[in-house]
């Protein structure tokens, strides 16, 4: 059996993960106990890895996966994911290979690059085999400037490898739902041109490299019955070829020569009145279906109150999170603390598949919950149910002044910090706060509408998006939202994981003043919670159905989300609070069912 180097096997199992690599290697031979001293000192530290020469090899898991791209196609108004492999660049072109049946009936299929996941590239189609469900493709994207990082992947191999050895695998599959996962996976054999890999993978890594030694040795066609197949490069090149792109290094940036097999217009010719909402059932499949931006597709329609709402499309996505992954930011020492709670209300993570709908893209403001009042005489239960609570200033004995969290009296929707605050403070066009559950929900069926279901806003919220926030992991470093930052740290005194971050608003910010999520919803992180419809039950994301989920039938709380100017942390948090209470801190925004034709 042909083997690599002692020394290359082991940089390879080093990338793929230590604690993976620890529980499985055996020291039967003497190669092996060579390479299981070589990781154990790289665990402390000992071992430093020298990377191979060469412009294109990758020298780390990152570096392999700036090769990776994700790839976004839409055909008959679902939306489809799937991997491919960069093989050529120079800066602002990439030329990138997949499978046909990820990109075949979209003509401008969407990048993502590792360095840039959350910012999509149009891709133009150069080369589709159409008449082979196995076939292959090539993209080319074009950009003033490609994402920090990107590379073409070593692309030579002449011949697939031996049954028996092991190959590393990059891309989107559905569990585990994570972005440019790195799977392992094992030669079995090959038949035909195919070769056939065991190991963890699904649909999403169609068109994603088969690595071995960083270089690619296939490109994967097929996920089935716990097999992976995948085309030898050696094949690869010869599809190259025939649309007139050379691989070799002296001949500099490819030139399309040949034809194209299917022109960009005969593919669009099912697909030219695409659009983003899925009126279809579809399996449960991970990533989410519908990760393009819905800016230009946008469904519009106005209730009572006329206010404009998106056509969320229908789709799926991953709610919660895992038992072992329950983090909290501590504002006192700074740092984000993550503890195992089997139990914590948003746990487990699981698969949540949603018919489309309309969502308000503003929260509901004041000056249109004015217009309700008018309207119908409507008596808000504020003030005659429950608590009324808002950030107002304390001062003790022992702890000095502070701002903090109080009951105030005859606090309404018209003067949210009590009785001593003018009316006109509370500005038209900013979201309408000491508003209880009841108010919302009185609001949203006078409008014709109805309060979304908790689901349905995390589901808007994400906007196909995976990562904490729907902007990404970090801190922002663009308007986002009316959150926590550091105008809020200077006017209250508390710590807070945004002082990096400046809004210019210390309490509540006008409707639609900061950047909208890729669904075109705006403030949907921070300025204000939203009342959702659903009671709150700690246990319900154990027993939650998969599709559409209505929330328990009953409870004491009814759920919110979104975060405030006084408190946000990630997407999944929930918060709850009794439906006749209200503070300065809640509003809401209201959604329609989407009636299918």
């Amino acid at each position: 059996m042909k083997r690599a180097s002692s020394w290359k096997k082991c940089r390879v199992w080093h990338l793929v993960g230590v604690n993976t690599l620890l529980s499985m290697i055996s020291v039967n031979t003497v190669w092996q106990r060579y390479c299981h001293l070589v990781v154990r000192l790289g665990l402390i530290g000992l071992l430093f890895v020298v990377p191979e020469t060469g412009e294109v090899l990758a020298d780390d898991l990152n570096g392999l996966k700036d090769g990776v791209v994700k790839i976004t196609s839409t055909l008959d108004g679902r939306s489809r994911v799937g991997s491919g492999v960069i093989v050529k660049t120079d800066g602002k072109v990439a030329y990138i290979v997949t499978v046909s049946h990820v990109i075949e009936g979209d003509p401008a299929p969407q990048i993502s690059f590792h360095g840039k996941p959350n910012r999509k590239f149009p891709g133009e189609i150069i080369g589709l085999d159409s008449r082979n469900p196995k076939g292959l493709a090539v993209l080319m994207v074009q950009a003033p400037a490609l994402p920090t990082g990107v590379q073409p992947l070593l692309f030579d191999q002449a011949i697939g490898s031996h049954a028996g050895e092991d190959v590393t695998l990059i891309g989107f599959p559905r569990l585990p739902p994570v972005p440019w996962a790195v799977t392992r996976g094992v030669v079995t054999g090959q038949v035909g041109q195919d070769l056939i890999l065991s190991g963890k993978a699904s649909e999403g890594n169609s068109g994603g490299p088969v690595i071995q030694d960083d270089r690619v040795i296939g490109v994967v066609t097929e996920v089935t019955d716990g097999f992976v197949y995948a085309v030898p490069v050696v094949i690869a090149k010869v599809a190259l070829r025939g649309w007139g792109i050379s691989l070799e290094k002296k001949a500099g940036m490819p030139r399309v020569e040949a034809p194209m097999a299917e022109s960009p217009a005969d593919i669009a010719t099912e697909s030219s009145t695409r659009t983003i909402e899925s009126e279809k059932e579809t399996t449960l499949s991970f990533p989410p279906s519908n990760e393009q931006a819905i800016e230009d597709d946008r469904g519009t329609i106005d209730g009572k109150d006329v206010s404009t709402m998106a056509l969320i499309p229908a789709g799926q996505f991953m709610m919660g999170t895992r038992p072992d992954d329950v983090c909290e930011w501590d504002s006192i020492v700074k740092v984000e603390f993550c503890v195992q709670a089997r139990n914590a209300d948003y746990a487990p993570e699981h698969e949540v598949a949603l018919d489309a709908f309309y969502l308000d893209i503003h929260e509901v403001t004041k000056e249109r919950f004015t217009k309700f009042i008018e309207e119908t005489g409507y008596s808000s239960t504020v003030a005659t149910k429950g608590r009324q609570m808002a950030v107002v200033e304390t001062s003790t004995f022992i702890f000095g002044t502070s701002w903090e969290v109080e009951t105030v009296e005859e606090a309404d929707w018209q003067r949210p910090l009590g009785k001593s605050q003018d009316p006109t403070d509370a500005l038209p066009n900013h979201p309408v706060v000491q508003v209880s559950w009841f108010d919302a929900n009185a609001y949203c069926k006078w409008a014709g509408k109805r309060l979304p279901r908790e689901a349905e806003w995390e589901y808007a919220a994400r906007a196909g998006t995976t990562t904490k926030h729907w902007w990404g992991e970090q801190i922002p470093d663009e308007q986002v939202g009316n959150l926590p930052d550091a105008v809020y740290q200077a006017a209250f005194k508390k710590e807070t994981e945004f002082e990096s971050f400046d809004d210019g608003e210390a309490r509540l910010a006008l409707v639609g003043t900061s950047k909208a999520n890729p669904w075109g919803l705006y403030d949907i992180a921070g300025n204000v919670w939203e009342w959702t419809n659903d009671w709150y039950d700690p246990r319900y994301y154990q027993e939650s159905s998969q599709r559409n989920p209505p929330g328990p039938a009953a409870g004491d709380e009814k759920v919110k989300r979104g975060g405030s100017w006084y408190a946000y942390q990630e997407l999944k948090i929930r918060a709850h609070q009794a439906p006749e209470d209200s503070d300065d801190q809640t509003g809401f925004r209201c959604a329609r069912d989407h009636e299918k034709s």
